[in-house]
């Protein structure tokens, strides 16, 4: 969020603060699905432009209609419309790619058709494409979904278990780029499929399934695994092999990385996942509770992640935009409740050791795990989920290429429909500005799971109009009023008169009982404990004498600003703080930082305005000064911010003990790169 920085005000002198931050907490909207319904497979995306666009499966309670909704629910902004697309449908995904093209995809169960609704870059609601009709009686499964170069793919698993032979197949879609039809992406599968794979009974059996795909500048990855179970009592082991193939146009033909020998007649399974990022693709596995990876760069070369607990489920991996690897997945010290635990791996380097993201105590199972291209990532543990009972959506915000954070609480404790399960997504963008959705029963007292959006809440309110006079008069009541937004939570306002006084509230007043410069403060303060403030200097006049009298004559004399100049006209901005500027010695290129010098007639306050462009960018104070000569180092910084390159000008005010304000006096100067 921007702060908005008000002109100066012949009223006041406005004076910068930098906004303050505290503990990070967790921004949630009102329910965004109806009520009398069961929201279930939420799913969240953050777009390159900063919307936030979420979507879900909206059941009624006897199951007849299970639609495909999805909306806009940008923070600061009412949600938009619900847009819905009607039947009986299963497997629905959402995905944006970095171009800020949206897709959904979901399957159709009654009438095996595999459907992609896109949502172009500057439009508003979703167009559902031809959907594809695949040659096959399988029934399919869940789907994977990307976006990449404005495409969409869809990838997704079939079985057909009721009939003399039984069979399982991968399928891969795409919608291409500007296209109005999903189209087949031809593998070497039976038609057309990426891989497939059947038995008659009493054969030895054999199925594809765990799929998980990911894409990077138009290249997809697909991974899956190949079960072959043992004959029972045949007292030979199951197998499992993890597959691969790639795509942009066409299908390779799969390619197997390892196979997994079972302790029993059942195969172990291995629960591949895909991710990929930075010219980089990798596949994970776990197997004899350990986690493993291949760079397919060198698919040949399988790495062990060396951790100090067994890995338990839900492996989830991401590639960030340098091709580095975050991964997560529930893990738990010998005979102990699980725990999230991650790895982060660099390109072309051996995994380090996971390390904990939480600690032994409450189970938490992982809900999912979101990964921007600056690395920056989001992981949402979960403890108390399943059917029939209450849970807790918690986060761990990784920023850049920092360590992941102290767990965060998002949704508190939440009670779960009957009808339904506890699911959360998440979705990160860089930077950090990090976003999960969750759905919860609303406890309205009737049977429903409603869906929430929750974003993690680190910007400072913003000020608006502010109305603080320019003077006062020692005893006599003085008015201020201030106004204050933030998009995410209620606001509110303090005052601090700058004698010892206080007042909360947007409309306030005060009497002033000493003459002089009053540096008066206000702040503004969000839910989530973030503030912003802003000062204004009032000159505070003595009160008016009953009339003559030996008492000396109330100063009236105004101070005077002269001999004002810079050391550096043009300068740059120095990393140092200000005070450390005036020692600093100048070099032969542009110098580092600058130094006001003046001469003050007498004591007294300086407020010291940067504009450019007729826009305050910032004051400077200075309190007791002179008399005589000053020198006021200045880095280039106001606050914490650094000004920009260009062409400022100073403006000059002196106020003294009397309250009396000095003629403004002003200098020009420029900051260099």
């Amino acid at each position: 969020m921007s702060r908005i920085l008000l002109n100066l005000a012949t009223a006041a002198v406005l004076l910068c603060v930098a906004p303050a931050a505290h503990a990070a907490q967790w921004a949630t909207t009102a329910p965004l699905s109806p009520e009398n319904r069961i929201a279930t497979d939420a799913q969240v995306v953050l777009t390159p432009d900063g919307e936030r666009i979420v979507a879900w499966l909206d059941t009624t309670f006897n199951g007849q209609t299970q639609d495909v909704a999805v909306r806009t629910a940008n923070a600061g902004a009412e949600p938009g419309p619900i847009q819905t697309f009607p039947g009986v449908l299963t497997g629905m995904q959402l995905a944006a790619g970095s171009d800020g093209t949206v897709a959904l995809s979901w399957v159709d169960f009654r009438n095996h058709t595999i459907h992609i609704a896109r949502r172009a870059p500057g439009e508003s609601r979703f167009t559902e494409a031809t959907p594809l009709v695949p040659t096959t009686t399988e029934d399919f499964g869940g789907g994977q979904l990307v976006v990449t170069n404005g495409a969409a793919y869809v990838a997704t698993t079939s079985f057909s278990g009721f009939r003399t032979t039984t069979s399982s197949s991968v399928w891969l879609a795409r919608l291409p780029a500007g296209g109005n039809a999903v189209q087949l992406v031809p593998g070497t599968g039976a038609g057309g499929s990426v891989d497939h794979v059947s038995f008659v009974p009493p054969a030895a059996s054999v199925f594809v399934q765990s799929l998980s795909m990911a894409a990077h500048d138009g290249l997809v990855t697909l991974t899956w695994q190949q079960d072959n179970p043992a004959p029972d009592n045949s007292g030979n082991r199951g197998t499992t092999t993890v597959k691969v193939a790639r795509s942009s146009e066409a299908v390779t033909a799969p390619a197997p990385l390892a196979t997994l020998v079972g302790s029993n007649t059942s195969s172990p399974g291995a629960n591949p996942v895909a991710a990929a990022g930075g010219g980089r693709a990798y596949v994970l596995w776990h197997s004899s509770s350990r986690v493993l990876l291949a760079d397919l760069a060198n698919p040949g070369q399988i790495l062990q992640v060396p951790a100090d607990t067994d890995f338990r489920s839900n492996l989830q991996a991401e590639a960030d935009g340098s091709g580095t690897l975050v991964a997560a997945w529930e893990a738990a010290p010998r005979d102990r409740d699980t725990l999230v635990a991650a790895v982060v791996v660099p390109p072309g380097q051996a995994p380090p050791p996971a390390t904990r993201l939480t600690q032994v105590g409450p189970e938490r199972s992982l809900a999912d795990l979101a990964v921007a291209p600056d690395g920056s990532a989001l992981a949402l543990p979960q403890h108390g989920s399943g059917f029939n009972t209450s849970f807790q959506i918690d986060g761990l915000l990784r920023t850049g290429g920092s360590a992941f954070g102290p767990v965060e609480d998002i949704s508190g404790p939440q009670d779960v429909s009957r009808l339904g399960f506890s699911q959360s997504e998440a979705a990160v963008a860089p930077g950090g500005r990090a976003v999960a959705v969750w759905a919860a029963a609303d406890h309205s007292g009737t049977l429903n799971q409603r869906l929430r959006l929750s974003e993690r809440d680190t910007a400072a309110p913003v000020l608006g109009t502010i109305a603080v006079p320019a003077t006062a008069t020692v005893g006599e009541r003085a008015g201020f009023a201030a106004t204050a937004g933030d998009i995410l939570s209620g606001t509110t306002i303090s005052w601090d008169f700058g004698d010892g006084s206080q007042a909360d509230g947007g409309v306030v007043d005060h009497v002033f009982g000493q003459p002089g410069p009053a540096v008066v403060t206000i702040t503004a303060t969000d839910e989530a404990g973030n503030s912003a403030s802003e000062q204004r200097v009032v000159a505070v006049q003595p009160a008016p004498g009953p009339g003559p009298s030996d008492e000396p004559a109330a100063d009236r004399t105004r101070p005077t600003v002269s001999r004002v100049s810079l050391t550096n006209k043009r300068f740059r901005v120095t990393r140092r703080g200000t005070a450390q500027i005036a020692a600093a010695k100048r070099k032969k290129r542009v110098p580092a930082g600058t130094a006001l010098r003046l001469t003050l007639s007498e004591r007294a306050t300086l407020a010291i305005a940067i504009e450019r462009r007729k826009v305050v960018r910032g004051t400077l104070v200075r309190a007791s000064a002179g008399p005589g000569a000053v020198t006021i180092p200045f880095s280039g910084r106001v606050g914490r911010t650094a000004l920009a390159p260009g062409s400022y000008t100073a403006t000059i005010t002196a106020i003294d003990g009397a309250g009396n304000r000095s003629r403004a006096v002003r200098v020009k100067f420029s900051v260099s790169k």
